[in-house]
């Protein structure tokens, strides 16, 4: 069943470009049907949770938009047999971004950022000496 994989990937591939039609659509419609009556189910979609025992991931983002591991982008399907796992859906997957952290507010309730300090601050306007640039 898995040296059929490769075939279901390429005729998923002419499907998505159009160039899956007429009698060879019938064809590979009916070979998809024998196989998944015969018990091989695909899996792998956008949206599904991200399940690190069926997923592979090989792309990372993160995002506000989701609450934990989402599969966003399915490179290439999974698929099993029956219980088994006879590969992995190769997937990326976008974790969960929290928001920016809130702003300070100051003692009158105005959320004023804090002003940064310099560290070396300047002496008597001028900019302080950088000792690590004369040793050289």
């Amino acid at each position: 069943m898995g040296d059929l994989l490769p075939l279901l990937d390429d005729l998923e591939r002419a499907a998505q470009h159009g160039d899956l039609t007429g009698a060879f659509k019938s064809v590979a419609d009916k070979l998809v049907e024998a196989l998944e009556k015969s018990g091989l189910e695909p899996f792998g979609a956008e949206g599904d949770e991200f399940d690190p025992s069926v997923h592979e991931a090989v792309q990372h983002d993160t995002s506000p938009d989701v609450s934990g591991p989402t599969v966003t982008t399915v490179l290439r399907r999974g698929y099993r047999f029956g219980d088994r796992v006879l590969r992995a859906a190769l997937v990326a997957v976008t974790d969960h971004e929290p928001g920016a952290a809130p702003a300070a507010s100051t003692v009158d309730g105005s959320a004023d950022a804090p002003a940064e300090e310099p560290i070396d601050p300047p002496v008597e306007g001028e900019l302080p000496i950088d000792t690590d640039e004369q040793k050289n």
